[in-house]
């Protein structure tokens, strides 16, 4: 089961910028202008505090292709799997232990040829099966042409042998990891996509009309609130051949 926790208000800076504009709308003034990256890594931190377990982060190119989320995402213990962009710089660490000069994701996905790629399936969809041509190498990222960072995975999407790259994904997942359970894993964030839409859907998360950031707060809260509860009906459900439903009261489950 996946379970949304906690969610935050973007403010651009047009907004921050504009305190009277503020105060109409009830944000206090200590809420500044911060970055997504920033909002998403706060989140993380507060609830790594108040006990969420840690596990491995996705994301997209918004947060991945952000050296100061990478690190804190670290700092705070976690493993990750980022999407980045194609000219994020990086060098290749050979086998032998040594190391190719800087160059762009693009350029390392054309120097090492289509017969790195393989056919991996990932998922068994309800009309066909999820699949992709997927490299994968060992890599350190440059950063202001330092490159004594750890080690990362660098792993190359494309639909197709000989067809164009869809994604670059950097991970620290361990070393001896498998490329099919690489995969497998860094493709977990249709689940979050997938919950997004139901909270949209189903619970109205996009619904909000009203006009105060405390009354964005209270339905954004009610939302979770009520998601909760009905991951904790489905749990207590399912599956079927698990016999009959535990007796578990679903508002305590979902507390």
């Amino acid at each position: 089961m996946h379970l949304p926790i906690d969610m935050d208000l973007y403010l651009p800076e047009s907004w921050a910028e504009d305190r009277k504009r503020c105060r109409a709308a009830h944000i206090p003034d200590e809420v500044e202008y911060r970055a997504k990256w920033r909002i998403a890594l706060d989140l993380i931190e507060r609830n790594v505090n108040a006990g969420v377990p840690i596990g491995l982060l996705l994301g997209d190119s918004a947060y991945g292709d952000v050296g100061e989320f990478r690190d804190g995402i670290r700092t705070l213990g976690f493993e990750y799997a980022l999407d980045v962009k194609k000219h994020t710089r990086v060098v290749i660490v050979c086998d032998d232990g040594s190391e190719s000069d800087p160059l762009s994701l693009e350029t390392a996905a054309a120097v090492i040829g289509e017969r790195s790629y393989r056919k991996l399936t990932w998922r068994e969809g309800s009309r066909r099966s999820m699949s992709a041509a997927f490299a994968t190498l060992r890599v350190r990222v440059v950063t202001n042409k330092d490159t004594r960072g750890e080690e990362h995975w660098l792993v190359i999407e494309k639909p197709k042998r000989r067809k164009p790259v869809e994604h670059y994904v950097l991970t620290t997942l361990p070393k001896t990891a498998a490329r099919k359970e690489i995969v497998r894993r860094i493709k977990q964030r249709w689940r979050i996509e997938r919950t997004y839409e139901d909270l949209k859907g189903e619970l109205g998360l996009d619904h909000f009309e009203g006009r105060t950031y405390n009354g964005w707060q209270h339905h954004v809260s009610c939302v979770l609130a009520c998601y909760a509860f009905l991951v904790a009906g489905r749990a207590r459900a399912f599956p079927p051949s698990a016999g009959r439903p535990r007796e578990d009261d679903a508002i305590e489950a979902a507390a």
